[in-house]
C-alpha cells in the first residue's frame, strides 16, 4: 500500500483506519477484494468486507461508511417520523429502494438509505419528490422494520 496507489484504494484505506482496523487487518480486507470493485459506489466491496471477515458490527460499519462518505447516520429506533411526512413517498418506492423520508425543509429531503447509498436511489427520490434529497445512512434491518410497520402493505390495506 504505498503512497502513489489509485484514489479509490486510499479512501478505502482511510475509511478501513476510521473502523479502528489495524495494518494488517487493512491489508487482508484489502487483498479480499475482488479486483473489479469499480460498481456504483466503490466503497460497497470495502464496507462489506469487514462484516465478511467478523472484524466489526454492522453499526459500527455503517457509521465509518457514513463519516468517510459525507453522509449522516441515523438509528431509527430513537427518532419520531412525523406521519405527514412518513408518506412523503409512495410505499412500493420505500419498500423497493429502501429509503424513508426524514425531513423536509424548504426543497430539501433528508432521506435514510442503507449503506452502500446509491447514486441512482438519490437520483429516483428526486424526481419523485421534487426535493433535493440528502442521504442519510441507516442499518437497513432497521429501515426494513421501520417500513413494515409504519407502511401499509398493498395486502393489507385492501383487506376489509
Amino acid at each position: 500500500m504505498e503512497s502513489n496507489d489509485d484514489p479509490q484504494l486510499r479512501l478505502a484505506r482511510e475509511f478501513l483506519q476510521r473502523l479502528g482496523l489495524s495494518r494488517g487487518e487493512i491489508w487482508d480486507v484489502l487483498m479480499a477484494l475482488p479486483m473489479d470493485v469499480a460498481d456504483e459506489d466503490p466503497f460497497e466491496g470495502v464496507a462489506r468486507a469487514p462484516l465478511e471477515s467478523g472484524y466489526r458490527r454492522y453499526r459500527e460499519v455503517c457509521q465509518a461508511y457514513a463519516a468517510a462518505r459525507g453522509f449522516g447516520f441515523i438509528d431509527l429506533d430513537r427518532i419520531q417520523i412525523p406521519q405527514d411526512l412518513a408518506h412523503a413517498l409512495p410505499p412500493d418506492f420505500m419498500r423497493t429502494h429502501r429509503t424513508i423520508p426524514l425531513r423536509r425543509r424548504r426543497s430539501s429531503l433528508w432521506v435514510a438509505m442503507p449503506m452502500p447509498v446509491s447514486r441512482r436511489v438519490v437520483r429516483a427520490t428526486g424526481e419523485v419528490t421534487g426535493c433535493r434529497i440528502v442521504p442519510v445512512v441507516a442499518e437497513t434491518q432497521e429501515i426494513t422494520d421501520w417500513i413494515d410497520r409504519t407502511v401499509a402493505s398493498p395486502c393489507r390495506a385492501s383487506l376489509p
